[in-house]
């Protein structure tokens, strides 16, 4: 044990005596150990163990719960803690409005501008955040291996190019014919609101997921699933505030079943027309030009 640890380690030899740096060894005590004259050139030596002593932790040093993040079986909950932090924060802050400030449970279009704007503030919230992150990693050189994912690749053709440009275009038609027939206050608050939502889903889950998994790993499959997730977390956080009560169970199924249709949509709308547009506009236009509107 001591030899290996004297050929491994820097170690100064005075008078015969080996002193072995004890930050490189991570010993606290060695014993005497003697060593044959052969390996030593007919001089005999001995290890000065009193002499060893053991550095203080540096503040710097992960705690045990760090390194359990950094290569233990926590790893994989470190990689998707942006997105569990991002998703709260979506979903998590109008339902707190309710539940601690009494705001009102009335339908989007009904909420006053003053309660509005914390309606708002999740998924806007939310995606900027989200921006931001990105931005940040595109600084770190993160962009090599991950973002290229993020870069949703647009399909040649003239036709897959018309129907890009059509599948933006019309939501934009539809948004200007609900505010032609108004009211304009509640188009802007249901439009609004949703393509925050569209655009926090497609942030979190198909841009910053993968940002996690960069080196070869499907994290736009786990994206995709979490998506799925977040939808019946979302449901499950209205539900429970709700006064009309209901199964979270049942909510979460539900949402979790809707969102993962939605998703898997948006996943084919990347795969083909393409581009990094068109899924999120459809989902703000099925979602919530139409069938928001059918139901206000």
């Amino acid at each position: 044990m001591a030899a290996l640890v004297v050929q491994n380690h820097v170690a100064d030899t005075i008078g015969g005596t080996v002193y072995i740096d004890a930050s490189q060894t991570g010993l606290c005590h060695m014993p005497y150990v003697p060593k044959p004259r052969a390996a030593t050139g007919g001089r005999p030596y001995r290890i000065e163990g009193w002499l060893v002593s053991h550095p203080h932790p540096s503040p710097n040093e992960p705690g045990i719960f760090g390194r359990a993040l950094q290569g233990g079986s926590l790893l994989f909950l470190k990689k998707i803690y942006r997105w569990f932090n991002l998703s709260i924060i979506q979903h998590a802050v109008w339902p707190v409005l309710v539940a601690l400030m009494a705001a009102p449970q009335v339908s989007v279009a009904d909420t006053p501008w003053d309660w509005y704007l914390g309606r708002l503030a999740g998924p806007l919230l939310a995606f900027v955040m989200a921006l931001g992150y990105i931005r940040r990693a595109a600084g770190r050189g993160i962009e090599s291996t991950a973002l290229p994912a993020l870069k949703v690749p647009e399909v040649p053709g003239t036709v897959a190019q018309l129907a890009r440009y059509f599948l933006i275009g019309l939501p934009l038609m539809v948004l200007i014919a609900h505010l032609i027939g108004g009211p304009i206050d509640d188009v802007i608050k249901i439009a609004m609101l949703g393509f925050f939502m569209a655009a926090a889903y497609h942030a979190i889950n198909f841009w910053i997921v993968p940002l996690g998994f960069p080196n070869g790993y499907r994290g736009i499959d786990l994206g995709t699933i979490l998506f799925g997730v977040s939808w019946g977390f979302g449901d499950v956080l209205r539900v429970g505030v709700s006064s009309e009560g209901g199964s979270l169970p049942i909510a979460f199924l539900a949402g979790l079943t809707a969102g993962l249709m939605v998703a898997l949509v948006c996943r084919g709308l990347r795969r083909w027309p393409g581009g990094t547009l068109p899924a999120p506009m459809v989902q703000w236009l099925v979602i919530t030009l139409i069938l928001g509107f059918s139901g206000s």
